[in-house]
C-alpha cells in the first residue's frame, strides 16, 4: 500500500514504541506505569504536558483545517483532515460506550496516592480508548503522509509530538496507558484506512471520466 510505503519511518518508529507497552501490559499490574510516572509529577512537567495535551483537542484541529484551507486554496485536503478528524473521534467514542471504564482516578480511589495538575478536570469515565491520543496520531500520520515525503525527520517530529499527546493523557491522570496504546493505534489504522479509500475513489472517479 503506497501510503504505507511512504509513511515507513513514522509507522516503524511508531511501532518500535509499541511493543514495549505491548510487553509492558503482559507482565505488569493495570497502573502500575501510570503509577510509576505520577511519582515524577514536578511543576516544570506539570506546565509542559497540561498545554501539550491540546495538540489532541478538537479545538486545535480546527483551527489547523482552517489554516490548510488558506495555505492550500482548496478543500480538497481540510475535508479530508475533517474526514479523519470526524471519523476517529466517532469510532472513539463508540468505543468509549462499549467499554465504559473508569478513568485512573476513580480506578485507584484511596487505594495509591496519586499527584494532580492544579487547573485540570480530571474526569471519571471513558477511559478506553483515549480519544486525545486518537486525534493525535490520526492527524499526525495525515500531515505525515502529505507534506513529509523525502523527509524522515518531519515523520520523526510529527511521531514525537503525538507521542506526547499519549503521555500527557497518562501524566494528566486522564487515560491509562493502555487506553493510549489501543487510541494510537485506532487513529493510525483508522486514518490508513480513510486516506487509502479517498486514493482509491479520486483514481477511480479519474478513470471513469471521459477524456
Amino acid at each position: 500500500m503506497k501510503i504505507i510505503k511512504e509513511n515507513r519511518v513514522f509507522l516503524i518508529g511508531y511501532f518500535c514504541l509499541l511493543m514495549p507497552m505491548l510487553f509492558n501490559f503482559l507482565l505488569y499490574p493495570k497502573g502500575s506505569s501510570l503509577q510509576l510516572l505520577n511519582y515524577w509529577h514536578n511543576p516544570l512537567a506539570d506546565v509542559f504536558f497540561k498545554y501539550t495535551t491540546y495538540l489532541g483537542d478538537g479545538l486545535f484541529v480546527g483551527v489547523l483545517i482552517l489554516l490548510l484551507f488558506a495555505i492550500e486554496r482548496h478543500y480538497k485536503k481540510p475535508l479530508e483532515l475533517l474526514t479523519v478528524y470526524g471519523f476517529t473521534g466517532i469510532m472513539a467514542n463508540i468505543l468509549k460506550k462499549i467499554f465504559d471504564s473508569p478513568r485512573p482516578k476513580l480506578y485507584f480511589q484511596s487505594k495509591a496516592y496519586m499527584q494532580f495538575v492544579p487547573g485540570v478536570d480530571v474526569h471519571l469515565f471513558g477511559s478506553m480508548p483515549s480519544g486525545h491520543t486518537v486525534t493525535a496520531f490520526a492527524v499526525a500520520l495525515f500531515f505525515s503522509n502529505y507534506y513529509s515525503r523525502g523527509k524522515a525527520w518531519l515523520q520523526i517530529v510529527l511521531l514525537l509530538l503525538a507521542t506526547l499527546v499519549g503521555i500527557s493523557r497518562v501524566y494528566l491522570n486522564q487515560h491509562f496507558f493502555e487506553d493510549v496504546a489501543v487510541g494510537s493505534f485506532l487513529g493510525i489504522v483508522l486514518t490508513i484506512a480513510i486516506l487509502h479509500f479517498g486514493t482509491w475513489y479520486l483514481n477511480t472517479k479519474l478513470k471513469s471520466e471521459p477524456n
